[in-house]
């Protein structure tokens, strides 16, 4: 899946963009500040439904509208496979006829539709500076990276993630009336209590499955892709560690087979009664996917702990540009790789790598404060522009 055409109004510091794209690889050059970023993020609203910056949809509007002009931005993306078929997705947000106030709307080829529908029709794997941050960082954002990717290519993992966190603040609402109580839990409490970890185990366990056969899928590629991007060795190895003692080692089965979910269920609920006493000193869950956390390790040891900078870039480097061959290998097309200033912090070797480990993307859109970033190789085959103050034009 390629994106052909995309079309921004009223998005961040962009007034109206409309761009074509008309090669493999586009590369956007601009001073900090131009809009670099917001072009890549917009094409991630577009395949995510939502902004991977902005906390609400409203932060996203143009900040330089007059207060008598309409309040709304308006994203159009028109996209295409290897058959010459393809989608047009559109995202609109603000005041206007299309409905209530500052409402969010999503159009798939002209209908409006759920972001559970939205999702999957452009993927997207987005590399940037702050990528160290999922070695360096606590568990939450490498969660989150995973929630990302997965929920653009799995419907049901969507589905299982949402109904288990409406279970899970519901099972919060309940250890939270008891917290601190010395009393024993009430007939009442203890039946709502089995009735809730019985729904948490059922849902939380196919999250974890996917989670953890996702990462295993990935994993196969990520040594290959560590080795492209360096010469000294470096073995790059990532493991799913659940924080509810569930066994996902013999993860080569699909999410769906049922041969060991039940036992799977049956180790969370064990997991949740270990620790009731804690919970209800607490008053939150404390075992589930959303304490769940991913270890990157370099040659066994830890990469955010005993890692260089330089070696945590390259080793989530080469995650990414592991996901994306995952991607390919899952859904027989490679996503479209976003490059946010990934260059700028490597040596001219190691950027001719990066551009050798890139041969196989189908489009790529890049974003750097120099040229000279790129390989010669790259800029003469590539579409050129220059971005500034939220204009984009051709070199």
């Amino acid at each position: 899946m390629v994106l052909r055409q995309l079309e921004l109004k009223q998005f961040r510091n962009f007034r109206h963009v409309k761009l074509d794209f008309t090669a493999p690889c586009t590369l956007v050059q601009g001073p900090n500040g131009a809009g670099k970023t917001n072009l890549l993020d917009a094409i991630c609203f577009l395949a995510l439904s939502k902004s991977l910056r902005s906390q609400t949809d409203r932060q996203s509007i143009h900040d330089g509208l007059a207060t008598k002009e309409p309040q709304y931005f308006d994203l159009r993306a028109e996209t295409e496979n290897a058959t010459g078929t393809g989608h047009v997705l559109r995202v609109f947000f603000g005041t206007g006829r299309l409905g209530p106030p500052m409402a969010k709307h999503l159009f798939l080829d002209g209908a409006e539709v759920t972001a559970t529908h939205m999702l999957g029709h452009l993927k997207v794997v987005l590399v940037e500076p702050e990528d160290t941050r999922l070695v360096s960082d606590g568990p939450k954002l490498r969660r989150r990276a995973l929630d990302v990717t997965l929920c653009q290519l799995d419907a049901q993992y969507m589905h299982h993630l949402v109904r288990y966190r409406k279970v899970l603040a519901n099972r919060n609402a309940l250890l939270a009336q008891w917290r601190g109580r010395t009393a024993t839990p009430s007939p009442t409490f203890t039946r709502q209590m089995a009735f809730l970890d019985e729904q948490l185990a059922e849902e939380g366990v196919q999250v974890m499955r996917r989670r953890a056969a996702w990462i295993q899928r990935v994993s196969r590629h990520a040594e290959q892709a560590q080795a492209q991007l360096t010469a000294n060795g470096d073995m790059l190895s990532v493991r799913y560690r659940p924080s509810a003692a569930v066994d996902f080692e013999n993860g080569e089965g699909t999410p769906e087979a049922s041969d060991d979910a039940e036992s799977q269920r049956k180790q969370f609920r064990c997991a949740l009664e270990k620790v009731l006493g804690t919970e209800l000193e607490r008053g939150h869950t404390m075992a589930g996917p959303h304490r769940d956390d991913v270890m990157f390790l370099n040659d066994g040891r830890s990469l955010g702990k005993f890692g260089s900078r330089g070696q945590q870039r390259t080793g989530i480097l080469a995650w990414r540009l592991a996901e994306a061959q995952a991607i390919r290998e899952l859904t027989g097309e490679f996503p479209l790789l976003l490059l946010d200033d990934v260059m700028s912090e490597l040596d001219a070797s190691r950027r001719m790598r990066v551009y050798e480990a890139m041969a196989d993307a189908a489009q790529v859109v890049a974003a750097t404060p120099d040229w000279g970033h790129y390989p010669e190789a790259m800029r003469d085959t590539a579409q050129c522009l220059e971005i500034r103050d939220g204009v984009l034009a051709p070199t």
